[in-house]
């Protein structure tokens, strides 16, 4: 069995028991394999450009021709990684308000508790 994503598995091919060599599971935003320093840079580029990402842009920024950076982004399926990329950052960000939510919550019933119990001691 293989660890991936939280989720154990057998890998294709496999059999349950067995040793198996443990493989790294590249989320679609990281490098990937195969994938040059040089084109992850201009993905890392055309990912961070967020909703108005294009290639061209990332051609002008970068200074590198469109039609090997359009290359590359068919090739690297940069379209889908960086919709992955977009979706794995929204998760955070609703993960990380959840949290301050609860937070916030906590407090707020520590400061009711707090007048409260100096409510009642007054009224005694």
């Amino acid at each position: 069995m293989i660890r991936a994503r939280g989720r154990d598995s057998v890998a294709h091919g496999e059999k349950e028991g067995q040793p198996v060599v443990a493989r790294c599971v590249v989320d679609p935003w990281e490098r990937q394999e195969g994938e040059s320093h040089q084109a992850f840079e201009a993905f890392a580029a055309y990912r961070d450009l967020g909703p108005a990402r294009s290639v061209t842009k990332v051609a002008r920024e970068l200074d590198k021709s469109r039609t090997l950076l359009g290359r590359w982004s068919r090739q690297y399926a940069w379209v889908m990684r960086a919709a992955a990329y977009d979706r794995e950052q929204d998760r955070l960000f609703l993960a990380e308000q959840a949290q301050a939510r609860r937070e916030i919550a906590r407090r707020h019933a520590k400061l009711a508790q707090a007048v409260q119990s100096k409510a009642v001691a007054r009224l005694q």
